[in-house]
């Protein structure tokens, strides 16, 4: 059993093995992991459209706000499930508050390499 959205002491049935073998082969089903210092991250097979405007945001929000606009962007990048393991995981790694910059950069890294960019490259960029 997987344990649903919402928290510990939640499960749900896995899928039956016809469904997720089908799921398997469904572009719309299909995900991208990345690996972020060993633990693996689910996303979604392509970059959700919103993510210039949500990056334009976090990139204009006022300095004070920084690591709520930074919370805020890798929430709608990765879920706020996911973004709490990393957390977790980041206290297991013993990183402290002056690894964030590396932390963010690190982490940005794992994504977009997974969809095989480099942090902040874009397909509009100049030699895509």
């Amino acid at each position: 059993m997987t344990q649903a959205k919402g928290g510990p002491g939640r499960t749900r049935a896995a899928k039956p093995p016809a469904q997720a073998a089908a799921d398997e082969h469904d572009p719309k089903v299909q995900t991208v992991t990345a690996d972020f210092h060993g633990l693996e991250l689910t996303l979604p097979p392509k970059l959700p459209g919103s993510m210039a405007l949500r990056l334009g945001k976090m990139q204009s929000a006022p300095a004070a706000a920084g690591p709520g606009a930074m919370y805020e962007f890798l929430v709608g990048l990765i879920g706020a499930d996911q973004v709490d393991r990393v957390m977790d995981h980041l206290d297991a790694l013993g990183w402290d508050y002056d690894d964030f910059d590396r932390t963010v950069g690190e982490l940005l890294a794992a994504v977009t390499g997974a969809y095989g960019g480099e942090p902040g490259e874009s397909k509009a960029s100049p030699g895509s």
